[in-house]
C-alpha cells in the first residue's frame, strides 16, 4: 500500500490482520524522504549514498514479513523520516529451549566513549 498524506509520504510494506502488534518506533529529524525516493526504499540494491549498498531495509523487511509484521515509513521532505516496525505479540507464554541468563546491568554504566 502507497499514499500521500497532508502530513507527509507513507509507505506500508507488509499486511497487519486484526491482532495485537508491538510497535517499535525510530523518528529522525534529517533531510526526509519525497515520494519517488519512498517508492524505492524496498528496493534490493537502491541507495541515495554512493556508500550504501541498499541491502539494509530490503533485509529488515524481509525478517519482519517472516515474523508476520510490517514496516511503515513516513517522510516529508525537509523534515525528516520516521519509520515504525510491527511485530505480533505472543499469544502464550513463550518456553525457551535454553537457559537464559540476563546480562548484570551494572557493566553499561559510565563504559564507552563518546564521539565527536
Amino acid at each position: 500500500m502507497k499514499g500521500d498524506t497532508p502530513s507527509g509520504q507513507k509507505q506500508h510494506a507488509g499486511e497487519l490482520k486484526e491482532d495485537a502488534y508491538a510497535c517499535v518506533s525510530v523518528t529522525e529529524t534529517g533531510c526526509g524522504m519525497d515520494m519517488e525516493t519512498m517508492e524505492k526504499v524496498f528496493d534490493t540494491f537502491f541507495s541515495t549514498k554512493f556508500t550504501g549498498r541498499g541491502l539494509g531495509l530490503p533485509v529488515a523487511l524481509g525478517l519482519v514479513k517472516a515474523h508476520d509484521g510490517a514496516v511503515r515509513i513516513e517522510s516529508k521532505p525537509g523534515k525528516g523520516t520516521t519509520l515504525q516496525v510491527f511485530l505480533p505479540l505472543a499469544r502464550e507464554n513463550i518456553i525457551c529451549a535454553f537457559p537464559v541468563t540476563p546480562w548484570p546491568f551494572s557493566w553499561r554504566l559510565d563504559t564507552g566513549r563518546r564521539l565527536k
